[in-house]
């Protein structure tokens, strides 16, 4: 679908911009739902999540994490997080990892993580 700039030029529908100029909102968390894979019979034992913040409210943040720490209890399923937001991710974790450009820097319980002095000064801004 196109349609007419003031300029008289033409220009494409808003699903051929590039991913960058898309907005977060409800489609972000639409995208966000998971199911079991069909051949992991309702019983994964691992759960794949990549930036569950990114572009989410802070509430829909809350309401995502809590319901991952159920998931984790309740059906004792591991988690593989992938997070920027360093306090969410450890506090989920029991273990974490930080990486920078590719290279593990880091690796231990979140607790002890999050009492190191240099990963609470270069990435809790503490």
């Amino acid at each position: 679908m196109s349609r007419r700039t003031s300029s008289g030029s033409t220009s494409s529908s808003r699903f051929s911009r590039s991913g960058g100029t898309s907005r977060p909102g409800p489609s972000r968390a639409a995208s966000s739902r998971c199911a079991p894979s069909p051949g992991s019979h309702g019983h994964p034992k691992l759960l794949l999540l990549d930036e569950l913040s990114l572009g989410l409210a802070p509430v829909m943040v809350d309401r995502i994490v809590h319901a991952i720490r159920e998931i984790h209890l309740l059906r004792k399923i591991s988690i593989f997080l992938v997070e920027q937001d360093v306090q969410t991710a450890f506090e989920l974790a029991g273990r974490g990892y930080v990486i920078e450009t590719g290279k593990i820097i880091a690796a231990d319980t979140s607790k002890n993580l999050l009492a190191d002095n240099r990963i609470r000064e270069a990435y809790l801004g503490i």
